[in-house]
């Protein structure tokens, strides 16, 4: 999270427990920006229409950006 905020400029990150129709577990950690529109904050970002998803090569550049801090 500290990351996240860190590395991408998040001023906020949500933590998502889900596990509700397999037995396990797993933890969405969700990057919310100061222009993020209001219907995408909270439970709102699983409701992303296509065309609000960001481009593939911004997701693939911060996941490097995370993951070298990360590894630090």
């Amino acid at each position: 999270m500290r990351a996240q905020r860190e590395v991408l400029g998040a001023e906020h990150v949500y933590a998502f427990a889900i596990g509700d129709v397999l037995r396990h577990f797993h933890l969405h950690l969700v990057p919310r920006f100061a222009d993020t529109p209001a219907h995408l904050r909270g439970r709102g970002v699983f409701d992303a229409a296509p065309g609000e998803h960001l481009p593939e090569e911004a997701l693939e550049a911060a996941a490097l950006r995370l993951a070298t801090a990360l590894a630090r």
